[in-house]
């Protein structure tokens, strides 16, 4: 969001977005874009290597997803096992299964 009235603070402060995309693309595939920004610290090595740390867990998480979806298409009548740490998948799974409900009838 760009600020239309930028306070001494706002302009004096370092910021940093982290932009998130998910689509489909088959029934068992998604795209997922990921970007990071700042307008800080742009000339620092230590800052570029924290960040490459982020990345790092991104790609690890991608890898877990990936590996989920080999289970899930290996055993696809296997029950979900949630956790409360599940809470926005679950909700999601909800609101899709309505959606697909609406649309079938």
């Amino acid at each position: 969001a760009v600020d239309a009235f930028p306070t001494r603070a706002t302009l004096n402060a370092c910021r940093k977005s982290l932009l998130g995309v998910v689509s489909p693309e088959t029934e068992t595939t998604t795209h997922h874009f990921w970007c990071n920004a700042r307008d800080f610290g742009l000339d620092d090595q230590q800052i570029d290597e924290e960040v490459g740390i982020i990345r790092k867990v991104f790609l690890e998480d991608v890898a877990i997803c990936e590996a989920q979806q080999r289970r899930i298409s290996q055993f696809p009548d296997a029950p979900q096992i949630d956790v409360a740490m599940d809470h926005p998948t679950i909700q999601a799974r909800k609101l899709l299964a309505g959606l697909i409900k609406e649309g079938n009838t």
